[in-house]
């Protein structure tokens, strides 16, 4: 716990004391690394289509980064088992990466919704994911501040689409 002033203690009439600096602590808070900003806030109808737009791009861009790293290796090759280790290794960070991002897109628009981030477990319902997403898409968010925070405007969007603003 770190002091957060040190001022003398004063009695009512407001005289220094003799009996030392006060020591005011500060209470104990999550470190930022614990509640990343993609799953905080809110996000808008169209914010959630660009997040949309941008995730069919970079799966499109990973389609293609591994249709060009498989024909650059031969199965069976000895020579291209670390190669293919590595292509492995960056498609998983790509796959983790996207997940994670999209898991904060849909958390934050159901937060616009002043609804629970945990109502994204629903797009795990089979056939579901779809119609969650085509009503997310429609449905307006709440207007003025809720108790996830205040909505913002589009000015930046790109950023705040996944949560780095």
């Amino acid at each position: 716990m770190n002091p957060v002033s040190e001022q003398p203690v004063s009695n009512a009439l407001n005289e220094p004391s003799n009996a030392g600096p006060a020591v005011v602590l500060k209470p104990p808070s999550l470190p930022p690394a614990a509640s990343p900003g993609v799953f905080r806030g809110r996000i808008g109808r169209l914010g959630y289509l660009a997040g949309l737009l941008y995730f069919a791009v970079a799966f499109v861009a990973i389609i293609i980064f591994f249709a060009i790293a498989g024909r650059l290796t031969s199965p069976g090759s000895v020579a291209n088992a670390g190669v293919n280790t590595l292509v492995f290794l960056v498609g998983a960070v790509l796959v983790v990466a996207m997940v994670v991002l999209g898991v904060g897109i849909n958390i934050r628009r159901w937060h616009d919704l002043d609804q629970s981030g945990w109502f994204t477990l629903l797009h795990l319902i089979p056939g579901a994911s779809l119609v969650i997403v085509f009503i997310m898409l429609i449905v307006p968010g709440t207007s003025g501040p809720n108790k996830y925070g205040q909505p913002f405007s589009g000015a930046d969007q790109p950023a705040r689409v996944f949560g780095f603003k």
